[in-house]
């Protein structure tokens, strides 16, 4: 069986609230992180967590699960906060019957992040007990990048 579910991560330097209720993501990375050297910290670092679920999917129980460098920490999205997403996909549909897809985020900022060696932040997602990556970083530092 397919999974219905899909996520993807936005790695970046930091997320700047706007004018209306939109964000920025400033300073977005791509597949790894170049450092000069390591030990170092960053004073940011923040993720832009998008959950893509079919229209009629009940979507119930949502957790990210942010793996930092092996230090796992698993965040319930609050279900009164589903509860609410849940009731207005009748006004999104309204609006457009064409549509077949929710869509929610979730926004972390981890700060200061110490970066002690080589590694990796990965990015999961749990859906109603179905469990996919959205994302991966790679820390390294410019003696380890490929020419």
């Amino acid at each position: 069986m397919t999974n219905c579910y899909s996520a993807e991560c936005i790695f970046c330097d930091d997320i700047r609230q706007e004018v209306g209720g939109k964000y920025s993501c400033m300073g977005i990375y791509s597949g790894e992180v170049v450092v000069e050297s390591f030990p170092i910290t960053l004073p940011l670092f923040c993720m832009v967590v998008h959950i893509s679920a079919p229209i009629d999917s009940v979507l119930d129980k949502v957790q990210i699960i942010l793996d930092v460098f092996g230090d796992k920490k698993t965040h319930d999205i609050d279900r009164e906060l589903i509860k609410e997403f849940r009731e207005n996909v009748p006004v999104q549909m309204a609006r457009d019957r064409t549509l077949e897809r929710e869509h929610m985020s979730a926004q972390f900022t981890l700060s200061p992040l110490p970066v002690a060696a080589s590694g990796s932040v990965d990015v999961r997602v749990n859906v109603d007990g179905s469990e996919i990556q959205a994302g991966r970083i790679q820390f390294i530092s410019k003696a380890q990048r490929l020419p």
